[in-house]
């Protein structure tokens, strides 16, 4: 259902920004880009709690105290509500500052029209998000995406309708109607699994409270070191390259990410699960972990191998012409997030036991390196410069997050790179260099089509094979097939 979901939602992207270009416009999307970027100080006053209602759920689901894990949720739902809430009439006026830093002037009176937009439609996504982290918890992930595949496609609908009309303000408008949705469509099928969990009178539970801050500290400041990732680099690549710049990497960003989505969403589910093994089985977690990884590594390797590649044709179908700068935003964010990707499982280990400190590490080191490589290099090099910054610092604070866990749980570094996974790496490696070398000695050339075309037939067709005799699809359809049973 998690890979349902992000191939649904994935489409949905696809149709949605093809329309958006041909209504408002490459230069607006890259307005809409930065503003919601700006939402996200509102990471300020998460203090963690939506993660943490996973890992207590999870908890007290195990132990048959659903009056508890109901109390839980209702406790993260007050207290994100009342504190975003809050926190964004206190940071409006900051944040119409900031977009006039980053905005230019021409600019400026359309994004300064959408933001309130932006701020409620935020809002709602993170009181959302409490419920959707107990839907995590009673591990009905599969109910979760349901949902959101649903008001996707809803959110499709509503910009395919607004923005010829009212253009970005009608963007914005369909934000907020879509969260509002999905709000209350969460909270009635959470319901469904927690009947205890009340409609409209909530209660606050203080010692509930004390424990999720006490989970929720590092996370807090996990939360805010994200605001010295995407906002920064938008921001940085807005100065160095523009808004055109801003709006190419947004759909760079939106297509990588949901590659990314494709294998991390199900590894959110070690969250809950090693939570539940913590309380019953200690000594399963690592052979959970490392055959997550295994997983994990196998399909990174094949789905940004592919995603480098055709990242030319889908300029030419999703943009309408070849634009060297989303496929070099491409290539170089789909190297960062491949790295991210191996520290999913680890990050996510850490989260279901508990152990949040080498996670803010992590996060700590990349949106360090974020800022002062971005600023560098994007002085020296333009906008191009900021996303390379951008990517390694990602890389970097990955690779921390996945060699400590490695080191502190005794798995030997070796197993960072899986022996059954090497032959697929190889021809990952030599489908990217071949697929550079035809466009770059073929792409005006007479049969350079039918060069590349063979290209994309033999490396795809090849990662195809490898992925087919992985073990880890055996592992994969092994698992379905008993759940199907």
């Amino acid at each position: 259902m998690s890979v349902l979901q992000v191939l649904i939602v994935t489409a949905s992207l696809l149709v949605l920004y093809r329309v958006l270009l041909k209504t408002i416009g490459v230069k607006q999307l890259g307005v809409w880009s930065l503003v919601m970027a700006t939402t996200s100080l509102a990471q300020l006053a998460n203090l963690g709690f939506a993660a943490g209602v996973t890992k207590f759920v999870a908890k007290y689901a195990a132990r048959e105290e659903h009056e508890t894990a109901s109390r839980v949720i209702q406790t993260a739902v007050l207290t994100l509500a009342v504190l975003t809430g809050t926190f964004f009439v206190v940071v409006y006026p900051l944040a119409k500052w900031i977009l006039s830093v980053f905005i230019p002037i021409e600019s400026l009176k359309a994004g300064l029209s959408v933001l309130p937009y932006a701020f409620i439609a935020f809002w709602m996504l993170i009181v959302t998000g409490a419920f959707q982290a107990g839907l995590d918890g009673y591990q009905r992930i599969d109910a979760r995406n349901l949902v959101v595949i649903g008001c996707s496609v809803v959110y499709l609908g509503l910009c395919v309708l607004f923005a010829p009309i009212w253009g970005l303000v009608g963007v914005a408008f369909a934000s907020v109607l879509q969260n509002l949705l999905l709000l209350l469509v969460t909270c009635y099928v959470l319901k469904r699994y927690l009947p205890s969990l009340p409609i409209v009178r909530y209660s606050w539970d203080k010692a509930l409270f004390r424990e999720m801050l006490g989970y929720g500290t590092n996370f807090q400041l996990i939360s805010l070191t994200f605001m010295l990732y995407e906002p920064t680099t938008k921001a940085l690549l807005s100065k160095f390259g523009g808004l055109a710049a801003v709006g190419y990497y947004e759909m760079a960003n939106r297509m990588v990410q949901q590659v990314r989505g494709l294998i991390a969403t199900p590894a959110f589910s070690l969250v809950p699960a090693i939570a539940d093994l913590k309380e019953r089985a200690a000594n399963r977690i690592a052979g959970l972990y490392l055959k997550s990884y295994s997983l994990v590594f196998c399909l990174a390797v094949a789905a940004y191998a592919l995603v480098i590649m055709y990242s030319p044709v889908v300029s030419l179908v999703w943009i309408g012409h070849f634009e060297p700068r989303f496929v070099l935003f491409s290539c170089l964010l789909s190297l960062g997030w491949f790295l991210n990707l191996l520290a999913v499982p680890s990050y996510f280990a850490n989260l279901g036991q508990g152990e949040l400190s080498w996670n803010l590490i992590g996060h700590a080191t990349t949106a360090v390196l974020n800022v002062v490589t971005g600023y560098v290099l994007g002085l020296r090099f333009g906008g191009p410069g900021v996303v390379v910054g951008w990517a390694f610092s990602l890389a970097s604070g990955s690779a921390v997050m996945a060699v400590n866990y490695h080191v502190r749980n005794g798995v030997p570094l070796s197993r960072l790179l899986p022996r059954p996974s090497i032959i697929l790496s190889v021809i990952g490696a030599l489908g990217v260099w071949a697929t550079y070398v035809v466009f770059r000695r073929y792409m005006h050339a007479v049969g350079g089509l039918s060069v590349l075309v063979v290209d994309y037939a033999v490396f795809s067709l090849a990662l195809v094979l490898a992925l087919w005799l992985h073990p880890s699809r055996k592992q994969v359809f092994g698992l379905f097939t008993g759940r199907v049973a």
